[in-house]
């Protein structure tokens, strides 16, 4: 995906990991929650 893309590029720039993994846990959980039956 290219949030995580963009998440691993950060990583290597220097953000913390744990900033990292709680950018990544907080979207995984907003994409679950989608209702994409709305949306499409």
């Amino acid at each position: 995906m290219i949030y995580e893309e963009i998440l691993h590029d950060e990583l290597k720039n220097g953000m913390p990991d744990d900033i990292i993994a709680k950018g990544k846990a907080t979207f995984d959980k907003r994409l679950e929650e989608i209702d994409w039956k709305k949306i499409f």
